[in-house]
C-alpha cells in the first residue's frame, strides 16, 4: 500500500510519519484491496485536523477528525476507518451470500422447468381397473437431496426418485402420512 502524508503549512516529524504509516498499514487486514492511503494533516491555533482517504479497487473511504492533540486525531481517524472497513466487509459478505442464493434459486427454477418438460412425455397403461401413468425411461439426473425435496414439495408429488449426487446411488424421497415429514430411501 502506498501511503502519502502531507502537512499543510507545517512539516510532519519523521517519528510521527512512521507512527501514521504503521497504524494505516494495519488497516489492510480489513480489506486487501486498499492500494493507496492519502493522509492530510493541518493545524490551526489549538486544533489539529487529520483527514485520511483510503483508495482501492471499488473502494473509497474517508475519515476526518479534529482534536487538540494530533495523536488523538490519529487514533480517532483510525477507529473511524476500522469501523467503516468492518462495515464494508460485512456488506460484501452479505452481498456474496445474496448472490449465491439467487444463483441457486435460478438453478432450481431451471431444474423445475426441465422436470416439467420431461414430465409431459407420459403415456397411460390400463391394468385391470387401474390406470398407470408411465413416464418415458429417462436417465436420472444427479442432484442433491435438498433439490429433490424442493422438486417433491413444489410439484406436490408423493415421491420422487433421483440419482443422489453425494452417493451416486438411486434414492427416493417420499411424503410420510404426517404431511410435515418426509422420508428418504437409499438404494
Amino acid at each position: 500500500m502506498e501511503i502519502t502524508i502531507t502537512g499543510r503549512h507545517f512539516t510532519v516529524p519523521e517519528k510521527f510519519k512512521s507512527k501514521i504509516e504503521k497504524k494505516i498499514s494495519k488497516l489492510q487486514k480489513y480489506n486487501e484491496n486498499i492500494a493507496e492511503a492519502k493522509v492530510i494533516l493541518s493545524s490551526q491555533k489549538n486544533l489539529n485536523t487529520m483527514e485520511v482517504v483510503l483508495l482501492g479497487k471499488n473502494l473509497t473511504i474517508t475519515a476526518k477528525e479534529t482534536t487538540e492533540q494530533m495523536a488523538d486525531s490519529l487514533n480517532a481517524v483510525i477507529e473511524k476507518l476500522e469501523a467503516a472497513l468492518k462495515k464494508e466487509r460485512e456488506l460484501m459478505k452479505e452481498h456474496s451470500k445474496t448472490l449465491a442464493k439467487k444463483t441457486k434459486e435460478k438453478t432450481m427454477e431451471e431444474l423445475l422447468k426441465t422436470e416439467e418438460r420431461k414430465s409431459k412425455k407420459k403415456h397411460i397403461l390400463k391394468v385391470d381397473d387401474y390406470e398407470i401413468l408411465v413416464k418415458a425411461n429417462e436417465l436420472l439426473k444427479p442432484i442433491s437431496i435438498e433439490e429433490a425435496v424442493c422438486i417433491l414439495t413444489s410439484d406436490r408429488l408423493n415421491f420422487y426418485a433421483f440419482n443422489d449426487i453425494n452417493t451416486g446411488r438411486v434414492s427416493i424421497v417420499y411424503r410420510k402420512s404426517d404431511k410435515n415429514k418426509l422420508g428418504l430411501i437409499e438404494m
